[in-house]
């Protein structure tokens, strides 16, 4: 995998989750604050922005992190399977909420069988106890793992989810658009004063010397040019 989501604290990760539901959702995404029994679950009201755009209404987002410690994806999707019978108990029948949609995140790869599975979890729980909500989906490693790509803003929050060549780039383009910017700031202002520049026998034969040595030297006293004469000898470098 490209982004180290299992060595996540669990909490750590319903806050990455938190956020990567923002983009795929909307930034009005909220916790839920229950009880000692309800947990912490994330609610939306209204459309998708990226995620099932089509569906609207009462959304619920349950997070569950499966630990790194145990490597077996089969076991971890049974574990999955279980966890989603029980946080559907809680939600619809032991504190009685209504939810249009209801989404489970989870840091696993979501395969073709578990999301199947779940499906048919979600159907069945909802045809024995009357439960009318409509939809039901997975978000796995995939969906956030594209989140990911789209934010350096995640990369920067959560920076163990990356290698360390991939940290060391992201930081070399942070610097690089800083020197960018100062670089243009440096242009626009040569350019403006260009046409102010008077063209002098000390600024050609420093011109000349330039393109023999690597470096020269510029002396003079006070306010007889110097820098502005090094500025568009570099300028035209």
């Amino acid at each position: 995998m490209k982004y180290n989501l299992n060595d996540l604290h669990w909490q750590q990760f319903e806050i990455f989750a938190f956020r990567c539901l923002q983009k795929l959702i909307s930034p009005s995404i909220k916790f839920l604050e229950g009880g000692k029994d309800k947990g912490r679950d994330i609610i939306y009201a209204g459309k998708s922005r990226e995620f099932q755009p089509a569906w609207s209404g009462d959304w619920i987002f349950q997070v569950k992190h499966k630990s790194s410690k145990d490597s077996n994806q089969k076991k971890n999707a049974l574990s999955l399977l279980s966890d989603l019978n029980i946080e559907l108990e809680k939600v619809f029948v032991k504190n009685h909420f209504t939810f249009t949609n209801y989404v489970l995140v989870t840091n696993l790869t979501i395969t073709a069988d578990i999301n199947d599975k779940a499906q048919d979890v979600f159907i069945t729980f909802c045809q024995k106890n009357g439960v009318e909500a409509k939809n039901f989906s997975l978000i796995g490693y995939r969906h956030l793992e594209s989140c990911i790509d789209q934010s350096i803003d995640l990369k920067w929050s959560f920076p163990n989810l990356i290698s360390h060549p991939d940290f060391e780039l992201l930081c070399r383009i942070i610097f690089n658009s800083i020197i960018q910017n100062r670089n243009l700031g440096w242009f626009r202002n040569i350019i403006k004063y260009r046409p102010y520049f008077i063209y002098t026998n000390f600024y050609e034969e420093a011109n000349r010397k330039l393109l023999e040595y690597h470096a020269i030297l510029l002396t003079g006293p006070p306010k007889c040019g110097k820098t502005f004469n090094a500025e568009l000898l570099v300028f035209n470098f």
